[in-house]
């Protein structure tokens, strides 16, 4: 009986240590702005996208993630929350981050889609045949 109550305890306390407390923060989708599309497309010229996002405090490794659809491409950004102090490169990245540019070669489907997903609602640009 002793044995069993020893092995419970360390059971708990083992699921203590690798509690969500000492887990990395889970990543947060970031705000996407400016988006930049062109109406229409004739079906041999390449599509140029571009849109900035929002960036918190002194966020580190986003990604800007580029998924293809049946109907066109899906963009959505994350970051990781980070509690360490600001650079100065940081805060000027913040202030002035770099736009994203997508270039879609042809040949693709039009009408061609192009979603932002994004936190609260999702923007999209449908570029139609010329």
């Amino acid at each position: 009986m002793r044995n069993c109550v020893v092995v419970v305890m360390a059971v708990a306390i083992a699921a203590a240590a690798c509690s969500d407390s000492n887990a990395p923060s889970a990543r947060q989708q970031l705000m996407i702005y400016d988006i930049q599309a062109p109406a229409s497309a004739s079906p041999g010229d390449s599509i140029r996208i571009s849109f900035e996002y929002a960036r918190s405090s002194c966020d580190s490794a986003v990604a800007v993630d580029t998924r293809p659809t049946f109907d066109g491409v899906s963009f959505v950004v994350t970051s990781m929350p980070t509690n360490r102090a600001c650079t100065l490169n940081s805060h000027l990245s913040i202030i002035a981050p770099a736009p994203v540019i997508y270039v879609v070669p042809p040949p693709y489907m039009l009408p061609f889609t192009a979603r932002f997903d994004q936190p609260g609602t999702d923007s999209i640009r449908v570029i139609a045949a010329q």
